[in-house]
């Protein structure tokens, strides 16, 4: 069965296998990462805007545009920050600061404000 094959396909066709090997990890690395729901969150004064997030970064969405912020450390909540602006999401509510369209201040999730609930507390 293999008499016919020459030395030289031989080898290519592990070379071909290992080219095929190294290439599917560099492809799934290059994919975004599959985004969260949008989060509606309502701030004093009748301002919004909406989150959506990343592993790594989550696009703040508000009336005048959209941008990605990469998550930093943080003591509390989760922590995006991009230049000069900041995103803090803690339990159900949150702070955005640095970006046009506010001031976002007191911002709670949409859902929760117009359901009433609250937020589960933290299991120690």
């Amino acid at each position: 069965m293999f008499s016919d094959i020459r030395p030289a396909r031989l080898i290519a066709v592990p070379l071909l296998l290992a080219a095929v090997a190294v290439s599917v990890p560099e492809l799934a690395a290059s994919r975004p990462a599959a985004a969260s729901r949008p989060v509606a969150f309502v701030c004093e004064g009748g301002v919004g805007f909406s989150v959506r997030y990343f592993r790594d970064r989550a696009r703040i969405s508000t009336s005048d545009g959209s941008w990605v912020l990469g998550t930093r450390p943080s003591s509390v909540g989760r922590k995006f920050q991009s230049g000069r602006a900041t995103f803090i999401h803690d339990h159900d509510m949150a702070a955005l600061n640095g970006l046009p369209g506010g001031p976002f201040r007191a911002c709670r999730e949409a859902e929760r404000v117009l359901t009433g609930v609250q937020p589960a507390k933290r299991r120690r």
